[in-house]
């Protein structure tokens, strides 16, 4: 994903980020199982330290932890799901309405009108003149 978005194909782009969400899948169970396990299981854990009043300390800090992890990696699911899609539907669209390809977009050109306003102001009192232009 180094290079410009023109450089890659949409479907690739598309495959890239429903990767990202499978993996952000595999993170948000680890991490709700360590949360789950830390809830659960924490009056039996120890510590090699011979000060054990620390794991009062230490438990809710790695169950908060856990926590955090895991949603940061659901807003990460959510934003690579939401990519997944707009990439898929760009690598469905025809390559002439492909808005990453702006050699291949047709862009059509807007008709220019008949006359144009001129708004001036004037330097003593700041009142506005205003004329009509008529291009040729």
């Amino acid at each position: 994903l180094s290079r410009n978005a023109s450089g890659r194909t949409p479907g690739s782009s598309a495959a890239y980020h429903v990767f990202a969400a499978t993996s952000d899948l595999v993170f948000i169970s680890l991490y709700a199982f360590g949360a789950f396990s830390t809830h659960k299981n924490a009056q039996t854990w120890a510590t090699r330290l011979s000060n054990q009043e620390i794991m009062k300390y230490f438990v809710p800090a790695v169950y908060y932890m856990t926590i955090g992890a895991g949603g940061l990696h659901f807003i990460s699911l959510s934003i690579s799901l939401w990519l997944g899609m707009m990439f898929r539907r760009i690598s469905l669209m025809p390559p002439d309405m492909n808005p990453l390809e702006d050699h291949l977009t047709a862009r059509p050109f807007h008709k220019r009108s008949k006359s144009s306003i001129t708004t001036g102001s004037s330097l003593e009192g700041g009142n506005r003149l205003s004329t009509t232009v008529s291009l040729p």
